[in-house]
């Protein structure tokens, strides 16, 4: 099955990969933060999935404005709460300023804002998105 380059699977695909084979040879930050940045876009493109499907009038072009108008659409649903709340997280790191440690070997890791980001908590990262992306496929 081929997929949309510019839709949330496609971009969990190349999250996928980053994860799988780019980050177990070259153990860098960049591939981190790459990975990081698939994520927050695979779930720019869920939030818009959403409120497309949901026929939402006036959505708007900012993605932070289409998560807040998903919050506002949907207040009972806790998995849209989740989501939200996920998607801003995973924003922060993105944005902020990153200290790099370890590089080049096994325990690899960026620090931002008292935030460590690890192999093994960008493998939990990469599974919540995994989960958040097929609840907006099937919301």
């Amino acid at each position: 099955m081929i997929e949309d380059a510019d839709s949330a699977r496609g971009q969990m695909l190349r999250a996928d990969h980053l994860f799988h084979v780019t980050l177990k040879y070259t153990r860098t930050a960049d591939v981190i933060k790459n990975t990081i940045k698939r994520l927050v876009t695979s779930l720019e493109y869920a939030v818009a999935e959403i409120l497309e499907r949901k026929k939402v009038k006036g959505i708007p072009v900012i993605a932070l404005m289409k998560a807040d108008l998903l919050k506002k659409k949907f207040p009972k649903v806790k998995e849209v709460k989740e989501l939200v709340s996920f998607y801003l997280y995973l924003k922060k790191i993105d944005k902020g300023q990153y200290v790099t440690k370890d590089e080049y070997r096994k325990n690899v890791a960026i620090i931002v804002d008292d935030i460590r980001v690890d192999i093994p908590k960008l493998r939990e990262l990469l599974d919540k998105t995994k989960e958040l992306v097929r609840f907006a496929h099937e919301f």
